[in-house]
């Protein structure tokens, strides 16, 4: 029978069974006669299947009993063949016991019978006398499977087990020369002896007829299978009983999972032979090492716990089962299992091996490593008897060195050397007692493995070193451990300390080859999913968390699985996770809940503030979730309500001096203004010279990317001025032209860059351009932030803008305007706007106007400059002021409010204003001027509206007009951003997803370096370089301090030109939405200007500037006043500008281009050739004398003769000239005498070239 049919559960081949097993289906089949001859049969082969089996009863014992029934009981009266056999047995079994009683039952089966084994019982009874050579001899003359196991035995009777194995090989016999009984006397030995492979190899030679004869073999070969899966060194410890360590390791691949399963069986099946057997001490050993290793396979736990937990209810087998109980985590009555002990002990009379386990195990169970001291030192004489007492005065030691007691450490110590203790356990203890006096250094533990080796030794040093995060030093201990183990728990150590070491390259291709591991373990699955992610490979990541069972390993990753969502841009599937984390919002902590709250918010979902509240109501001393919570609300527009005050406030009270919340006084704030204006005015200073990133920039000043850069260029476009439009580094002039890039295949984007191409909305275009993009891994959860902070400006104020815009436009609300000039002293102490709005109360009043004006402003007002330390004034204009108050109170008589209105706005404003020393009436068709305070109190109780609605005409300053002005602009430019943002998000997910665009690796930080730094895509990006072509980077500071693969948009723009991907219009209109955005150094080719010119209309002589040769002109002038371009540094920029500005002037003088539109456009471009205009950007003091010079130079350009091919027609070329350039070169003597002199210079330097000069 083999393995492979299912019928076996052993690993098994085909050998064939020997005569000697035969005789037992003679005895079944052919001698049995009658019922009394079957039923002396199977007694005989009871007796003979129990004898190897620890039980109850001795063998002997049964023996004994066997024979009375034989030759005095109800068997005696039988005369077939097979009553002597069962007597002959008897005396085998008994002659090494009771010499006696094996010598009569002998003679009485020599009486019945002449088989062979009254002559295997002859030898035994020759060998217990002491006799080997006869006992031999006798058994020399049978030639049996079973006289060969006789002999065997009788060897090792007489010498040892070795050397009985050694007689069978000199006899020229082996195993399988020896029948059942010898097979499993021979494997025992095997294993006993450590000989493991030769134990395994005999094992693999049972037939089933060997375990229906001898079922104790049930045992060896789940002993060998359960020894396959187990390291070497740990094998001795697993012959006897479970190990009372449940974290002891076992090979966890899928062969030794198999064989471990297999041990399973075949332990079941050797209980139930026990059991069968009347052995039930033999069938719980086998039944308990059946639970072990069921409880420790993940697929068979949870039916192995059921069973374990039913077993502790069960008086015959609590105290066995309690130890594995505890192992495996299931709670216990101490005290009542105390009280059960010593019961047991009692009754029986003494202490067992069972017992000496269940209380070692309550020893373990102890409060404090004094208390297992203590408990293990008052049943230390109990344990000695059954357990080892090394073992156990080792864990006394350890336990009272944890304690501190280290003298009562040393003392036990020094008893047990003398008692005999190993040197290497000596040193192991020794390190333990020195651990507690301090010496946590783990070079004792390294020296300790160095000298021995040994498993437990490396086990404990890889503990230590990951206690420490000493995780590259761990690393090739830790595969050391895996490499003997194959454990599971040393595969998720080893995988964990490659993780650490920050190489998920290296975590994949150890999972990879141990996907044995990966399907055992949630953890590893998970670990499996970070380094995907970690990698960039999301959808990777995301297959391996679906895969996850475990629901704790399940919610150590919700943060893994949120990232993945966010980092590939499927933001959607945001919603979806807080929903489900809304259902389960009750068994979730606080921490957890508020987390899930700023994704709610950052997502837009109305769960924010259920999930702000739910955490709330958990919590009441967190000042980091009252101000997360404050600042949810601030972000999501629902702010103004009392709850939500008081959150801040409840914050304000817990925060200590290290936040959340810092108190500081307006003056504090104030001495601080210069250190951070000087901050900020050397961070404008680098930026202009390009010395820092925009992305640093953008960080010091507290901003982000998208506010310094898109953000500026969306408002730029839109801003007509060029004055006030912001310049944008993103070129440097330090860049020569690029080329090769029609070789270009892997193109990295960074952040800048992706902006750029998302503004100009040509990601299309550059996706068909190259056949692969590559981002850095940040990049999308940058985008995620960055959309957060565009559009994170308390969405209320936005609210309340939109309202009073409304208000206005209904004529509800009126903006302030008036002819009076205001005091100036009223001015210097209370403001302009409200120094206006009394100014005009007050000539009104003095016009005797039909109608009374009122100021409505919050009582005390503060002096300007004061820092609200000093109240002003307004005494003498107390007939024209009221507060908010008093209006409430008027429109609650004039029937506009409710009493609850009025008394929630009154309790609001008792808070916020005082009242004025005088109350005036309030008509009801009076002017109210409401200041910016006042309009502001009103619309968070809203009443503004209310007010609106009245016979009042209500006036609010142009001021606050200007700022609603304001607001609504920046609602619309966030919307733009937020649509540049969310098309990129789009763009870059499909891509993903599609395999266009890779992700590249997560970057790690080192201790001291700034994480935020190294993940800001902007930085990562240049991580790529070496897996790029070309590096895309619209950041000055980049482009010009780096050079090799770095490629800018505008390069970009000209390659999709030049390759076909777009047409030369479209390069000029991206061109020029660049200029217009505030992109300074943007590149002018001479297609591109002679196409500007030439759609250019000249009416009446003068060129009007197109669209695009605005954009040019405005641009360069931006460049020239602001300062971003610094020469000579970035002149190779201002060299080519200037060359593309003289070649189109030359051109315009061909035939075919009219005089006076050759006139008009010159005139235009020649305004450009004064380079004089750009002294202000050298970083030098002779920049001045050097523009000079680069002038005259330029002039001298187009005053020397151009060729044929450059000018069409020389005559009006040089007409042109004398009419327009020569009296500017007059009326500068400098320039005169330059040009003269460099006239002269060129004539002399052609005489002595033999050239020429035309003129």
């Amino acid at each position: 029978m083999s393995e492979n049919d299912g019928s076996n559960p052993l690993n098994v081949q085909g050998a064939q069974i020997g005569d000697g097993n035969n005789q037992y289906n003679y005895f079944l089949n052919s001698y049995p006669q009658n019922i009394v001859s079957k039923t002396i049969a199977q007694e005989l082969l009871d007796l003979r299947a129990a004898r190897f089996f620890v039980g109850e009863v001795e063998p002997a014992d049964r023996a004994k009993k066997f024979c009375h029934k034989l030759l005095d009981g109800e068997y005696s009266a039988s005369a077939d063949p097979v009553r002597g056999i069962a007597l002959a047995w008897c005396s085998r079994v008994l002659a090494y016991k009771d010499i006696a009683a094996a010598k009569k039952s002998l003679e009485e089966a020599e009486k019945h019978s002449g088989s062979e084994e009254v002559s295997i019982a002859k030898a035994f009874i020759a060998s217990s006398e002491g006799d080997r050579s006869l006992a031999l001899s006798i058994l020399s003359k049978i030639d049996t499977l079973q006289s060969v196991t006789a002999c065997f035995l009788v060897v090792i009777h007489h010498d040892t087990p070795a050397e009985g194995i050694e007689w069978l090989k000199s006899a020229g016999h082996d195993f399988l020369d020896l029948d059942s009984d010898g097979k499993f006397l021979f494997i025992s030995h095997q294993l006993d002896a450590g000989n493991w492979d030769e134990a395994f190899d005999c094992v693999g030679k049972l037939v089933s007829q060997d375990f229906e004869i001898t079922p104790v073999l049930y045992f060896s070969a789940a002993l060998s299978n359960l020894l396959k899966a187990a390291p070497e060194e740990l094998r001795s410890a697993l012959l006897r009983h479970p190990p009372l360590d449940a974290s002891i390791r076992l090979f966890d691949d899928d062969v030794s999972l198999n064989s471990r399963r297999l041990a399973i069986r075949n332990f079941l099946l050797c209980s139930k032979a026990a059991e069968n057997s009347g052995c039930s001490q033999a069938a719980n050993i086998a039944s308990d090492y059946n639970l072990w290793l069921r409880l420790r396979d993940t697929e068979l736990r949870t039916d192995a716990l059921d069973e374990l937990k039913a077993s502790l209810s069960d008086s015959d087998h609590k105290i066995r089962r309690v130890p594995l109980a505890l192992q495996f985590g299931i709670p216990i009555d101490l005290k009542q299992f105390e009280s059960e002990i010593q019961q047991s002990i009692v009754r029986s009379g003494g202490i067992s091996t069972e017992i000496a386990l269940g209380r070692l195990a309550l020893a373990f169970e102890q409060n404090s490593p004094k208390d297992v001291a203590q408990y293990v030192g008052k049943y230390k004489d109990q344990l000695y008897q059954c357990l080892d007492r090394i073992y156990i005065d080792s864990i006394q030691i350890e336990a009272l060195s944890r304690s501190g007691d280290v003298d009562a450490a040393s003392s036990c110590l020094t008893e047990l050397i003398e008692y005999g203790l190993p040197e290497a356990q000596r040193l192991k203890l020794e390190n333990i007692i020195a651990e507690s006096c301090g010496d946590e250094s783990i070079g004792k533990y390294k020296e300790q493995f160095n000298r021995t080796n040994e498993l437990p030794d490396l086990v404990l040093l890889v503990k230590k070193l990951e206690n420490l995060s000493e995780w590259e030093e761990m690393h090739g201990y830790a595969l050391d451990l895996f490499e003997r183990t194959r454990s599971l728990e040393d595969a998720i150590s080893l995988a964990f300390s490659i993780h650490y070491c920050k190489q998920p390259d290296e975590v994949l291709k150890f999972l990879n080859e141990n996907s044995d591991f990966v399907c055992q373990s949630d953890q590893l699955r998970g670990l499996m999913a970070v380094s995907y992610y970690q990698l960039g490979r999301f959808s990777d990541a995301k297959k391996e968390l679906e895969l996850i069972e475990d629901s704790k390993v399940k919610d150590r990753h919700k943060e893994l699985l949120v990232n993945i969502a966010i980092s590939s841009g499927d933001w959607e599937s945001l919603h979806h996770f807080v929903e489900e984390e809304w259902k389960g919002r009750d068994d979730a902590n606080p921490q957890s809940l508020i987390r899930v709250a700023k994704l709610a918010q950052s997502i837009g979902s109305p769960r924010a503030q259920h999930l702000v509240e739910s955490a709330l109501s958990k919590v009441d001393d967190d000042a980091e979730i009252f101000m997360s919570a404050y600042g949810i609300a601030v972000g999501s527009g629902w702010e103004d309500s009392e709850v939500v005050g008081q959150w801040l406030n409840r914050a304000i009270e817990l925060s200590s001096e290290n936040g959340p919340i810092q108190r500081m006084s307006l003056s504090d704030l104030l001495d601080r203004k210069p250190a951070w204006d000087s901050k900020e005015n050397d961070v404008y200073d680098r930026l202009k010279r390009g010395d820092i990133p925009l992305f640093i920039t953008a960080s010091t000043l507290n901003k982000s990317l998208g506010e310094t850069f898109l953000l500026q260029a969306l408002a730029n476009v839109k801003e007509r001025d060029p004055r006030r439009r912001v310049a944008l580094p993103s070129y440097s002039g330090a860049r020569g032209s690029v080329s090769g890039l029609e070789t270009v295949k892997r193109v990295g984007l960074d952040a800048s860059s992706l902006f750029t191409l998302g503004f100009l909305d040509i990601l299309d275009d550059v996706a068909s351009a190259f056949e692969t993009l590559i981002i850095p891994h940040s990049t999308l959860g940058w985008l995620f932030k960055e959309k957060q902070e565009i559009s994170h400006h308390q969405p209320s104020r936005i609210s309340d803008a939109k309202d009073i815009q409304r208000l206005v436009q209904n004529g509800g609300l009126k903006e302030f305007s008036s002819n009076i000039v205001a005091d100036r002293n009223l001015t210097n102490e209370v403001g302009e706007e409200l120094s206006l709005f009394i100014s005009t109360a007050e000539g009104k009043k003095t016009s005797e106007s039909e109608k009374k004006h009122i100021v409505v402003r919050p009582s005390p007002v503060h002096r300007v400059g004061s820092l609200m330390e000093e109240q002003a004034d307004l005494s003498r204009y107390s007939d024209l002021l009221v507060n908010c108050s008093s209006v409430v109170e008027k429109l609650k008589m004039m029937g506009k409010i409710n009493s609850s209105d009025e008394r929630r706005a009154v309790n609001y404003l008792a808070l916020h204003e005082q009242k004025w020393p005088v109350t005036i009436d309030i008509p009801e068709n009076s002017v109210l001027y409401l200041d910016d305070l006042s309009v502001s109190y009103f619309q968070h109780l809203g009443l503004l509206e209310v007010l609106s609605e009245t016979s009042f005409e209500v006036v609010i300053s142009s001021g606050k007009l200007s700022e609603v002005k304001g607001l609504m602009n920046f609602e619309h430019l966030t919307n733009k951003g937020e649509e540049v943002i969310e098309r990129l998000r789009t763009f870059l997910s499909k891509g993903i997803s599609s395999g266009k665009i890779l992700v590249g690796q997560q970057a790690t930080s080192e201790e001291g370096e700034d994480p935020d730094l190294l993940h800001h895509p902007a930085f990562s990006s240049m991580l790529l370089v070496n897996e790029v072509d070309a590096l895309l980077v619209d950041d000055r500071f980049f482009n010009k301090n780096l050079g090799g693969k770095l490629l800018t948009t505008q390069e970009l723009i000209d390659f999709l030109c030049d390759s076909g991907q777009i047409n030369n219009e479209a390069r000029s209109d991206l061109k020029t939405i660049l200029r217009d955005a505030g992109f300074l150094l943007v590149s002018l080719s001479e297609k591109e200007l002679e196409c500007a010119l030439s759609n250019a209309l000249i009416v009446e002589g003068k060129l009007i500037e197109n669209v695009e040769l605005r954009a040019i002109r405005e641009n360069v002038l931006k460049a020239q006043m602001s300062g971003y371009c610094t020469l000579p540094n970035e002149g190779i920029w201002l060299a080519n500008f200037v060359r593309v500005i003289a070649s189109q002037i030359r051109k315009q003088w061909c035939p075919d281009i009219a005089d006076s539109v050759a006139r008009a456009r010159s005139e235009w471009l020649a305004e450009f050739i004064d380079v004089r205009g750009w002294s202000g950007c050298f970083n030098f003091d002779i920049g001045s004398n050097f523009s000079k010079a680069a002038f005259v130079h330029q002039v001298m350009s187009l005053l020397i003769a151009p060729t044929v091919g450059e000018v069409g027609d020389k005559s009006r070329y040089f007409k042109w000239i004398e009419d327009y350039i020569w009296p500017q070169i007059v009326d500068d003597n400098y320039l005169f005498e330059s040009v003269v002199q460099r006239a002269k210079d060129v004539v002399f330097e052609s005489v002595e070239n033999k050239g020429g000069m035309e003129s």
